[in-house]
């Protein structure tokens, strides 16, 4: 089990490794575990496809605000309101 405090579960490595260039994108350094067979098979739902996201504990709750943030979608840029990224924006 590595070192440092469960602050996320994301579901599949895709997602996990997503969770950690946001965590590493404040400055907070970040790593992710998933159940051996479950990334060989390359789950992503369950509990073998389950990856938790690791921080230090000095970054616990700094990691925790900036997730829960992420979560209500506070995050989120002007202009990201599209879920095609080929439509065009309109004046």
């Amino acid at each position: 089990m590595p070192n440092g405090n469960v602050v996320y579960r994301a579901d599949g490595e895709f997602n996990g490794k997503a969770i950690c260039a946001l965590l590493e994108s404040f400055g907070i350094p970040a790593w992710t575990s998933q159940e051996s067979y479950g990334r060989t098979m390359g789950l992503t739902v369950g509990t073998l496809g389950e990856v938790k996201i690791y921080v230090d504990e000095k970054n616990v709750m700094s990691a925790k605000d900036i997730l829960a943030a992420y979560d209500r979608g506070e995050l989120e840029t002007p202009g990201d309101e599209s879920d095609n990224p080929d439509e065009e924006a309109q004046p």
